[in-house]
């Protein structure tokens, strides 16, 4: 498990190394402050089917559930009409509501989901097969909906984990204001120049620009672009009366 407060900071740290789209299977936890302590013996035929069914996984033949390719170690599992139908309207609505995401990092998230949702279609086609004792080559329509089911699930949980991350804005906010109050952040400072100084929650440009323009909505400061020999570079620029303000007012500041 991971807590809350350790998601914040990494999804808010604005790192962009692709590693937290690779949780497609996070769950995220209910907040339930009641805790119910459950007593329940093993129900062993059930854990011995489970032990069952994981072993004929581990040793299943890919030629039993799939199409072998030029005699290749691997097969193909094609889908049934009614399966490949369902499975379309699944990435027309995936696809189509990617477009209408603004939180760059959840929806590379869900653009992962086309593999995910191909992914879990097989994993409980085969289980299928070996449950049933079967051996169908095609993915059938029981099998993708299951899936989409599943991904819905998965969908609404990494919503829950990338709000988390949301509210880490806030605390790059807070960081970026600190720094400013305690003179660590100064005038003509770029943000390339606070990202070097890899403090806590002020890692991400994008995040920390985000953070300025709201500090120049209220007046804090202006932030500007500056043109030199290399690649453009954005410089803030203290109101003149800040620090007159916040050594007379120090209980004020933009939350």
């Amino acid at each position: 498990g991971i807590q809350p407060s350790v998601l914040q900071d990494f999804i808010g740290s604005g790192q962009e190394d692709g590693f937290m789209q690779r949780f497609q299977l996070a769950l995220f936890p209910d907040n339930n402050n009641e805790i119910n302590f459950v007593d329940e013996e093993v129900d062993e035929d059930l854990e011995k089917k489970i032990h069952e069914l994981i072993g004929k996984l581990i040793n299943l033949n890919p030629g039993d559930h799939g199409n072998m390719i030029n005699d290749l170690e691997f097969s193909v599992a094609t889908m049934s009409s009614a399966a490949y139908a369902r499975a379309s309207q699944f990435f027309d609505k995936l696809e189509g509501g990617l477009r209408n995401i603004e939180d760059a990092r959840f929806q590379a998230h869900l653009a992962k989901y086309s593999k995910l949702f191909s992914g879990l279609c097989l994993i409980f086609q085969v289980t299928e097969n070996i449950l049933e004792d079967r051996t169908s080559k095609e993915i059938q329509l029981s099998a993708v909906e299951m899936a989409t089911q599943w991904c819905e699930i998965l969908k609404a949980h990494a919503e829950k984990i990338y709000q988390v991350g949301a509210s880490g804005n806030q605390v790059v906010l807070k960081e970026l204001i600190r720094r400013i109050k305690l003179g660590q952040i100064q005038d003509r400072m770029s943000v390339y120049e606070i990202t070097r100084r890899e403090w806590k929650h002020l890692r991400s440009p994008p995040d920390i620009e985000n953070a300025l323009t709201i500090l120049e909505e209220h007046n804090w400061l202006t932030l500007g672009e500056c043109k030199g020999g290399g690649r453009p570079t954005k410089r803030i620029k203290f109101h003149p009366r800040l620090h007159e303000h916040l050594n007379s007012h120090p209980e004020q500041g933009h939350e």
